[in-house]
């Protein structure tokens, strides 16, 4: 129990013990020679046994509020993830709170990927600023490979004091230098594994079984937050699902012609609820026939009869059909060539089928059980509208018969009347601006002559350039009168020939440079010089850009700029077109002007308050005679920022 140093002097140590367990050695030495007797012993063993109980207190303290601790960020991260409803920043904020409260240099959390091997990085939380993105480049981990496999495939957690040591290290280039202690714990979820949780440390031996314990707590949260989140979301799909169902219903019951119907069926199931391509056949004859379509190929009017393929089974056990891949299904028929996955639910009147809805995919999987209970949900209210329109079809024809005979005799009286009535109209606003238009020009004329007469012959040559421009005016109302008057009676017939859309808008552009100038307007020129020719008439051609000209003059104040450009256009089908476009940055036409703007005789609010003189006449010939070529003319404008009119013409 004591030995004699050679110094001289005494010791004797003392065992620390709790029960039965040493937890430590007390030694008291003295300097002397000296014989312990029994009392001081006794002593001794006393202050031995004291020291061993407090440090038994101690140690059971720093459990108890290392427990503390880990119970406090076990709170902490589950208060953290209560709120959150997305899976991304649910593993994002986990990883980030344990790795902050561990000290460890990294962390992960891994998902098993939909193969359900594939292991997957989701959130990534590191020292050495490899960002998330470029761990998912380099990451090559299964199950079963590498300690975050085998934690994955055997759903038990792993405490590796020297990665350098154990078999299951797998190094992942470019990420995993430098660590050398881990620390992972799976996500189960109702005994299915998600992932994976890990943590990474530069130095050996940094975490112990207390940290493992604390990590498999918070990958408990973990599954259970992941789980609220997938619940939300499938909730949310729910709700989505049927505010899509009650907007297809409410579209759908709005039609009440049969074949209207059904195209809005087919366009509202494939639009709205996402589905590549949707069927629908009715019974006809004891034979489905397809009636309309959406999204594949259309072969409307094919029948199958009731003993072929998956339409047939469906339509005589009356049980709708989920097949998940159709190459494996003996009654599968070939119909559209990419078709992998297909779901056919029957359409009932009662408990007759009198229909199918059939819904394929090019997407293997991409059609569960959840299309199949949304798409039985939407037969049955599609079954309902097919009713009321076939007795609607029933009620009309009815109605029809009954009132045929006196539409034949009132519709040719009818359409007397409207045409009589309109004819009128424009009549009476034709002789009305066509009057307030000739009494203006006439009215200066006959003023400049009296002048000329009486004036002094020095200012002949203003009166002159007065007259000419009145008389220009006059010339162009009657060129413009004369042209609706032949578009009206069908003699304006083009004469095409091959024509060159960039030389004729060159000289007009030319005739009419000083006249822009005189008004302090820019006036630019841009061709497009691979533009091709058009069969057209040139002189009417000709009357459209200038008509389009002068309208810019007249509405681009001073200091303003024009632009004529060409260019060539190729519409959805590939066509060509050859267009003209007439921009400036004048006073641009309100939006509400822009449906009348090619009326005859409209004449907007900007005319009308500048005074500027005209019938209204001139775009609807630009857009008449360019109908007469098939092209059409087009129009672009924001009030205070200019227009853009552009002819199209075909090649």
């Amino acid at each position: 129990m004591f030995k004699e140093w050679k110094w001289g002097g005494a010791i004797v140590g003392l065992p620390l013990k709790i029960g039965e367990r040493v937890v430590g050695v007390m030694n008291v030495a003295m300097l002397r020679p000296h014989v312990f007797d029994d009392a001081e012993l006794r002593a001794m063993r006393l202050l031995a046994d004291q020291a061993a109980s407090m440090i038994q207190n101690a140690r059971l303290f720093e459990n108890v509020v290392r427990e503390q601790r880990h119970i406090q960020l076990v709170y902490d991260v589950a208060q953290e993830l209560v709120d959150v409803l997305t899976p991304d920043e649910i593993l994002e904020r986990a990883v980030t709170l344990t790795v902050k409260h561990l000290g460890a240099h990294a962390g992960e959390v891994v998902l098993v990927g939909p193969d359900g091997r594939q292991l997957i990085p989701f959130a990534s939380t590191r020292q050495d600023g490899i960002t998330l993105s470029e761990l998912q480049t380099r990451f090559d981990l299964s199950m079963g490979r590498g300690l975050m496999g085998w934690v994955a495939e055997n759903r038990l957690p792993a405490l590796v004091k020297d990665v350098r040591e154990d078999e299951r290290w797998v190094v992942i280039p470019g990420v995993d230098e430098g660590m050398c202690s881990a620390l992972c714990a799976p996500v189960v979820s109702e005994d299915r594994i998600l992932g994976v949780i890990a943590l990474f440390h530069r130095q050996p031996g940094a975490f112990a079984e207390g940290h493992l314990e604390l990590l498999t707590s918070i990958a408990h949260q973990v599954s259970l937050a992941l789980a609220n989140a997938h619940r939300y979301a499938a909730l949310e799909r729910r709700l989505a699902e049927m505010a899509a169902v009650r907007q297809v219903v409410q579209v759908v019951n709005q039609r009440l012609e049969m074949q209207s119907l059904l195209e809005e069926i087919v366009h509202q199931v494939g639009e709205v609820l996402g589905y590549p391509i949707v069927e629908v056949y009715l019974v006809e004859e004891n034979d489905l026939v397809l009636r309309a379509g959406h999204g594949g190929p259309l072969d409307l009017g094919v029948r199958y009869g009731m003993e072929e393929g998956i339409l047939g089974r469906v339509m005589r056990s009356g049980e709708p059909a989920l097949v998940p891949d159709v190459s494996a299904d003996p009654d599968y028929i070939p119909g559209t060539p990419e078709t992998r996955t297909e779901i056919i639910v029957p359409m009932r009147k009662g408990e007759v089928v009198v229909g199918v809805l059939n819904v394929e995919s090019p997407n293997p999987g991409d059609l569960s059980e959840d299309d199949l209970r949304l798409l039985m949900l939407l037969a049955n209210q599609i079954s309902v509208a097919i009713e009321n329109a076939a007795l609607y079809e029933r009620l009309r024809t009815h109605a029809d018969k009954l009132e045929g005979v006196v539409q034949e005799r009132t519709a040719e009286l009818a359409e007397a009347l409207v045409k009589a009535q309109a004819a009128d109209r424009l009549k009476t606003q034709f002789v009305s601006d066509v009057s307030h238009e000739l009494r203006t020009p006439l009215s200066n004329i006959r003023l400049y002559l009296d002048l000329m007469r009486k004036g002094r012959e020095e200012r002949f040559e203003s009166y002159l350039q007065t007259l000419d421009r009145e008389t220009n005016r006059l010339s162009s109302l009657i060129e413009d009168l004369l042209a609706i008057s032949r578009l009206d009676a069908g003699t304006a017939i083009p004469s095409p020939v091959a024509l060159d859309i960039n030389s004729l808008a060159r000289g007009l552009v030319e005739d009419r440079r000083r006249l822009f100038a005189g008004r302090d307007l820019k006036l630019r020129l841009s061709l497009d010089a691979k533009l091709p020719t058009v069969q057209a008439d040139a002189k009417m051609i000709s009357q459209v850009v200038a008509n389009l000209m002068t309208n810019a003059l007249n509405y681009t104040p001073a200091g303003g700029r024009v632009t004529i450009s060409t260019a060539p256009r190729w519409d959805e089908g590939g066509r060509v077109w050859v267009t003209l476009t007439v921009e400036d940055n004048g006073l641009g036409i309100p939006p509400e002007e822009q449906d009348r703007i090619f009326d005859r005789f409209y004449r907007g609010e900007a005319s009308r308050s500048m005074g500027t003189p005209g019938t209204g006449l001139g775009l609807s010939i630009c857009k008449e005679i360019l109908e007469r070529h098939g092209g059409r003319i087009t129009l672009k404008s924001q009030p205070g920022k200019g227009s853009q009119f552009t002819m199209w013409l075909p090649t």
